[in-house]
């Protein structure tokens, strides 16, 4: 009974897997679908209604296979419950649209363009929005704004800014505490943060950020151990972009060493941080 248990364990979680695959397949039969409406202009409609109503059928299918595979893969934990919540339901709301839209593709009433026009918008307007929320919780929030044009990051929202976590005390210790909390917030909390926490693990909040040090030991300490790796090394964090700097390393080495002082005076109840000029 247990290793069949397991064993629908780890096919589910092979299929969440997928989800990447998947998701991409809806994505180009929409902008396929796209094409063959703008051919009709050009083209008399019975020369791409076959086309149109095979590929509604394989974009509701493929918008399926995708819901379901994310469905799957959100039980491994780690994002924010806010934006896995908009975005499963709003893709299941996007295969949904196209599934209708396959129905009544087996009818006369396909050949109206506008109620052709009204599905494939909605599909559109759908994919979008749930392709922002996923793209959010796969990079981070400032995924999309942090090196756009200012005019349209200032649209898209205020990007993460590098400020630390911590306190900035004026010791020898401290220093090293705010190099560390920097180097977290600008390279760590994008993955480790509140709108997405992969490995389950937070970096923004004085519990997450205790729970991979070993007070008075760096060697004994993941978050040194990880940053510390060789450069090709699988486990090195972060995993992509530029390895931390060696006087980064350095900081934490030293930071842990001295105790990893870490004052809870800039954070509220729930772990969050408090904004610079918060009351």
């Amino acid at each position: 009974m247990l290793l069949c248990t397991l064993a629908e364990t780890d096919f589910i979680m092979f299929w969440g897997r997928l989800h990447p695959l998947f998701v991409h397949l809806p994505i180009g039969m929409v902008a396929a679908l796209v094409i063959v409406e703008a051919m009709t202009i050009m083209a008399k409609p019975e020369y791409v209604s076959a086309t149109r109503k095979l590929l509604i059928w394989m974009t509701a299918i493929s918008a399926i296979l995708s819901s379901l595979a994310g469905w799957f893969l959100a039980g491994e934990g780690g994002y924010s419950e806010s934006l896995l919540f908009w975005h499963r339901w709003l893709g299941i709301a996007f295969a949904a649209v196209l599934l209708v839209g396959a129905a009544i593709s087996l009818t006369p009433k396909w050949s109206v363009g506008l109620l052709r026009a009204g599905v494939l918008g909605a599909a559109v307007v759908l994919m979008t929005i749930t392709g922002h929320m996923g793209g959010t919780m796969t990079h981070g929030e400032s995924y999309l704004s942090k090196y756009a044009p200012p005019l349209l990051a200032n649209l898209l929202g205020p990007s993460e800014t590098a400020e630390p976590i911590g306190p900035v005390e004026t010791t020898a210790v401290s220093s090293d505490a705010q190099i560390v909390m920097e180097m977290l917030e600008a390279r760590c909390v994008e993955c480790h943060g509140a709108s997405k926490q992969k490995g389950r693990l937070r970096l923004d909040t004085p519990e997450g950020i205790a729970g991979v040090l070993t007070e008075g030991d760096p060697a004994q300490s993941e978050l040194f151990r990880r940053i510390s790796l060789p450069a090709d090394d699988f486990d090195i964090m972060p995993p992509e972009g530029e390895v931390i700097r060696d006087e980064e390393v350095l900081a934490v080495m030293r930071w842990i060493r001295d105790g990893a002082v870490l004052s809870s005076s800039e954070f509220t109840d729930d772990g969050a941080k408090v904004e610079r000029g918060s009351p």
